[in-house]
């Protein structure tokens, strides 16, 4: 894959040297006495973008496509597509790079 310079689309990567995944995972394990999985990081980063939007407009969730959120592990950035729905546009694009997978910036 290296030698072929594959790029693929990811979302499910999660960085664990990264020291707000580590904080999140030491604090989840104090509380919970468990390891967090990917889910709960995933579930951590939804409820706090919805959970923010329904605070800030009293129950109701507005400006999707103009609230931008950088998660520990997702962003979000909705757009609208008629017949669709909203949609959100972050994609990771990941490459092979010293046989690691790595995000392409």
């Amino acid at each position: 894959m290296q030698r072929l310079k594959t790029h693929i689309t990811l979302s499910d990567k999660i960085d664990y040297k990264q020291a707000a995944i580590a904080n999140f995972m030491r604090t989840y394990r104090k509380t919970y006495r468990a390891e967090a999985g990917d889910y709960a990081i995933k579930g951590f980063d939804e409820g706090m973008y919805f959970g923010r939007m329904l605070g800030e407009n009293k129950g109701e969730i507005k400006n999707l496509t103009t609230t931008d959120f950088n998660g520990l592990h997702n962003n979000f950035h909705f757009i609208k597509k008629p017949g669709v729905g909203y949609i959100n546009t972050h994609v990771s694009v990941m490459d092979y790079r010293n046989y690691q997978l790595r995000k392409v910036e």
